[in-house]
């Protein structure tokens, strides 16, 4: 298995972004391979406006990174932090199809890592607030 190479005090997170404001940033917490798995059930809110162009949307990227880390427990250590594997999700596809669950596939070597994320949409008009 790709992630047993990182060895049994190996934690895990997923960092993730969208745009350059520091609210769209963040990450997951640390977690252990539990049964050859890593499991999150966590939640987070991305803001961001759909701009449209000749009827279709603007492309809105969320990128995502899996990182591993090394004596992370060692008081005595700088922790090691490796960007392990990549992936993005184009948030303005996932709207116009209301796609509510995705599962992106990020490389690791040559074993595909398969993400499931559920997401919610709220939308409104510049003028009238949330809906």
């Amino acid at each position: 298995d790709a992630l047993q190479q990182f060895g049994p005090t190996a934690r895990f997170r997923i960092a993730f972004e969208r745009g350059r404001k520091s609210t769209n940033k963040g990450t997951t917490d640390w977690q252990p391979i539990s049964n050859g798995r890593l499991v999150w059930d966590e939640s987070f809110t991305l803001n961001c406006t759909l701009f449209e162009n000749n009827g279709a949307y603007l492309k809105k990227n969320v990128k995502f990174r899996l990182e591993a880390a090394s004596n992370l427990f060692k008081q005595s250590f700088k922790p090691k932090i490796k960007t392990i594997a990549k992936g993005s999700v184009d948030l303005a596809e996932c709207y116009k199809d209301q796609l509510l669950e995705l599962y992106p596939r990020l490389m690791l070597g040559k074993q595909q890592l398969v993400m499931h994320i559920r997401l919610s949409f709220r939308e409104w008009a510049a003028s009238d607030g949330p809906r």
